[in-house]
């Protein structure tokens, strides 16, 4: 029953009994029936406002545990992107050292005295130029990092739609999930591992989208 209709039947409630109430102001002689009606109408109220008092503390308790259970999140998610950005900086830091280090130039030994008048004769060859040093492009070194991490493919919105369609709102049973597909070397091992141990509908789009996340874990 919605919560509305159930005020609505709690008022109805409180009517009959003022008027019981007001028609036993009118009697003369109250006899012991019209308190006793009174009374159960009175404790069919109490029990009413109990009742939904009961519900409202358990849709607050409900609604408790989902906003601990989205802060948890989050906070583990923070602790992933924060990790991740310390490996970017990593990177970074490498290959700007790369960058910066000197190309060594090595010197030509100088010849034997005995050989010196024989380069008076030859023609003076010219000097071949410094090898420039190449030019490191830093997308080209971010894009050779391999994605180690499965977790690193969710969006926040995957990771909520995933939990919720594919693994029925069991965050516990994800990350295992996603624990042991970052253990696998192929793609074909990570697919056998979801076929035997998951009862997904293969045709499902929320199925399909996790698929594809996980074939760029392997590219």
């Amino acid at each position: 029953m919605a919560y509305k209709e159930k005020l609505a039947h709690l008022l109805s409630d409180i009517q009959s009994l003022e008027m019981l109430v007001r028609g036993m102001q009118e009697e003369d002689d109250l006899s012991a029936l019209s308190f006793a009606r009174a009374g159960n109408w009175a404790y069919a109220v109490l029990e009413k406002l109990k009742a939904l008092e009961n519900e409202q503390m358990q849709q607050l308790h409900i609604r408790l545990v989902e906003q601990q259970e989205e802060l948890n999140h989050l906070q583990a998610l923070t602790e992933q992107y924060q990790k991740k950005a310390e490996e970017r900086q990593q990177v970074l830091l490498q290959a700007q050292k790369a960058y910066e280090e000197p190309v060594q130039v090595e010197t030509p030994a100088p010849l034997p005295e005995e050989e010196a008048p024989q380069m008076e004769e030859k023609a003076e060859e010219p000097v071949p130029p410094v090898a420039e040093k190449p030019n490191v492009v830093l997308q080209d070194v971010l894009a050779k990092q391999t994605m180690t991490d499965f977790r690193k493919a969710f969006s926040l919105n995957d990771r909520f739609r995933f939990r919720r369609e594919l693994f029925g709102g069991d965050e516990a049973r994800m990350n295992q999930t996603i624990a042991d597909l970052n253990a696998m070397t192929s793609l074909d091992e990570a697919k056998r591992y979801l076929q035997e141990r998951m009862a997904w509908d293969w045709q499902d789009e929320a199925t399909s989208d996790f698929i594809k996340l996980l074939e760029k874990r392997f590219i």
